[in-house]
C-alpha cells in the first residue's frame, strides 16, 4: 500500500467543495487498477458505494446530490486502488 506522502502520480479531489447541486471526484492513476470510491456520513455509516474496473490515468465522477438524496453535512469521501488508500472532507450545503 502507498503512503498519500509518498503517492506519485495519484491524485484525488473533490470540485466544487462545499457542494450544493452536484460535485465531481476527479481521480488521476499512473497504473490500471480498479477504483472504489466510498462516501461516508460523519457518523461513518455507508452511504454510497461507486466501482470503477481497470482505470488508468485521468478519471472522473459525477454525483448529483438530489439524485442521491444527500443531507446537509459533512461526508467523507474514501477512494482506494490496491496501491493508494486517500480520504477527503465533502461539506454539502444544500
Amino acid at each position: 500500500m502507498i503512503d498519500a506522502n509518498d503517492a506519485a502520480g495519484y491524485q484525488f479531489n473533490i470540485f466544487p467543495n462545499p457542494a450544493k447541486s452536484e460535485f465531481r471526484i476527479h481521480y488521476s492513476l499512473p497504473i490500471t487498477s480498479d477504483v472504489q470510491v466510498n462516501i461516508y456520513r460523519i457518523d461513518g455509516s455507508l452511504f454510497k458505494s461507486i466501482t470503477h474496473k481497470n482505470r488508468f490515468g485521468e478519471n472522473q465522477i459525477k454525483v448529483s446530490l438530489t439524485d442521491e438524496h444527500f443531507a446537509t453535512g459533512m461526508y467523507v469521501v474514501k477512494l482506494t486502488t490496491k496501491e493508494f488508500v486517500k480520504y477527503r472532507l465533502l461539506s454539502v450545503m444544500k
